[in-house]
């Protein structure tokens, strides 16, 4: 009976990290070769990925990632995933010749483009970015230091004014998060590595410009039993393309995965509304403890192996049983900590409310407003995803609610509502807001915010989770930790540490 048992996998977390390690498995071992369950505690599969259509207009909106990049070793990663499934119609790309890749911050009451070649001043800047570039060109490297804040990698490289309005603007629009609390070696690792291996940042720049880097990081390698199944991008890929959409949202990717894994057979399981309370071990097997929203229970036995594909923190909470408190502690949210984000979509009557530049949209530094993220121009970046009568606009407003919204309950939505309202009018100068369509949803612990020291700090806890597994008699390699909690915050990063784990757990190489 034994000859005939099937190695049986475990996701936990349905997100694009979870479905993406199913999928990848599922290349792998054929159908009816090994059983595989995903486990996600909410009511539907996708995690922050979330589209919607607004039914009276037709638009298109986006609550979670508005894009994907093009650009970069992960991001034509997921894209040659997206193609595996059969997307090739939905995509919608932005080139980088077009006003939707110009971005602005906002300072003072106004809108500066971000803008590294412009060769005047331009409030709030009291010098011009390529004349400070040329000041800094034969600067000396600064001393080796095993992490750096950005906040000060920033400054020391470039100027006091980069680090204040560009740094800040923009680990608030990618992390929701403070720059002088965020690692650089793990929020801007490209820029580290680029230093470290010319004699100075900008130099390195330069270089790499001129010549194809050989590191690690410029490269993905897929093991050819899964590079064979995944399409190469060749000429689908329009040039000068900067990112890419669906036509029906970002959630398509994560509903096409979702139902592409549950049409593999009846080896495989995809449970929503199942949240894992605990981790056990007997026989070398793992056993998984499960209620639904009925608060009614379940047990997951006979476990190979466990891709634990939610939060740090759920990890931690999960693991107490099965490692050390080094590890749990390495994890909880003292040590990495997460943004609570809400993201408000405001669809308005097109004739009183384009915006006054064309852009992406504009990022607010910490300076100016202490919760106003930032403000995308939906229907500047993707204007297919407009109304099909072309009568309006889109605008997403992304802010962190101040600490005393989060217990106020229902009301939390419409302070969210009016701060979004009162931000368009103010950094966008709109007079008479004619609403066609308005919904919010306030994201809870849903960006991690890298600490100083964070990669090895993650180094460490997926050794010595290694190490406790060995002491249990376990396969080193049987819980794996997976998900923007590690290896990075973009699409492309997830998916790639999918891959990374799915590697490891059968031997791949990678």
């Amino acid at each position: 009976m034994m000859a005939n048992r099937l190695p049986h996998y475990c996701i936990v977390g349905g997100g694009i990290a979870g479905l993406s390690t199913a999928y990848f498995i599922s290349l792998v071992r054929p159908p009816g070769s090994c059983r595989l369950t995903v486990l996600e505690a909410g009511n539907k599969f996708g995690g922050w990925i979330h589209s919607m259509k607004n039914p009276r207009t037709g638009a298109v909106y986006e609550l979670g990632p508005h894009s994907a990049r093009a650009v970069g070793p992960t991001s034509r990663l997921l894209l040659r995933l997206a193609l595996s499934l059969d997307l090739h119609n939905s995509l919608l790309w932005m080139r980088s010749n077009e006003d939707a890749v110009r971005r602005f911050i906002y300072v003072g009451g106004n809108l500066a483009e971000i803008s590294p070649f412009r060769l005047h001043k331009e409030k709030p800047f009291t010098r011009t970015h390529i004349g400070m570039f040329a000041r800094r060109l034969l600067a000396s490297r600064p001393p080796h230091k095993s992490d750096w804040s950005v906040d000060e990698f920033l400054r020391t490289r470039f100027d006091d004014e980069f680090a204040d309005y560009l740094g800040s603007a923009m680990m608030r629009g990618i992390y929701a998060g403070d720059s002088r609390e965020l690692s650089a070696r793990a929020c801007l690792p490209k820029l580290v590595e680029t230093e470290e291996n010319g004699p100075n940042l900008l130099l390195g720049m330069l270089l790499s410009a001129i010549r194809p880097s050989k590191s690690p990081s410029s490269s993905v390698t897929i093991p050819s039993q899964i590079n064979s199944k995944l399409p190469e991008i060749g000429s689908i890929l329009p040039p000068k393309t900067f990112a890419w959409s669906l036509h029906n949202g970002m959630q398509t990717i994560t509903d096409s995965l979702a139902e592409k894994i549950r049409n593999l057979g009846p080896h495989v399981t995809l449970q929503a509304n199942a949240c894992v309370r605990g981790i056990s071990h007997s026989g070398g097997k793992f056993s998984l403890q499960w209620s639904d929203e009925q608060n009614l229970h379940a047990n997951l036995q006979d476990v190979d192996a466990i891709f634990l594909c939610c939060p740090s923190y759920r990890s931690a909470e999960l693991l107490k049983e099965l490692t050390s408190p080094e590890v749990i502690s390495r994890l909880r949210k003292d040590k990495l900590p997460w943004a609570n984000v809400a993201a408000t979509v405001v669809e308005l009557d097109r004739k009183s409310a384009q915006p006054p530049v064309r852009g992406f949209g504009h990022l607010v530094p910490r300076t100016e407003d202490p919760h106003i993220l930032g403000i995308v121009y939906d229907s500047v970046a993707f204007p297919d995803l407009d109304s099909p009568d072309g009568s309006s606009v889109r605008y997403t407003v992304m802010l962190t609610p101040p600490s005393d919204w989060l217990s106020c309950g229902e009301c939390i939505d419409d302070k969210i509502e009016k701060k979004a309202l009162d931000a368009l009018k103010e950094h966008l100068k709109f007079q008479n807001l004619e609403v066609l369509g308005l919904t919010s949803t306030l994201l809870r612990d849903c960006i991690p915010q890298y600490p100083l020291g964070h990669i090895d700090n993650i180094r460490a806890a997926r050794e010595e989770l290694r190490s406790s597994l060995c002491q249990q008699s376990f396969n080193s390699n049987a819980i794996h930790l997976v998900g923007s909690s590690y290896d990075g915050v973009g699409l492309g990063d997830v998916v790639f540490s999918a891959l990374k784990a799915v590697c490891s757990e059968l031997n791949l190489s990678v």
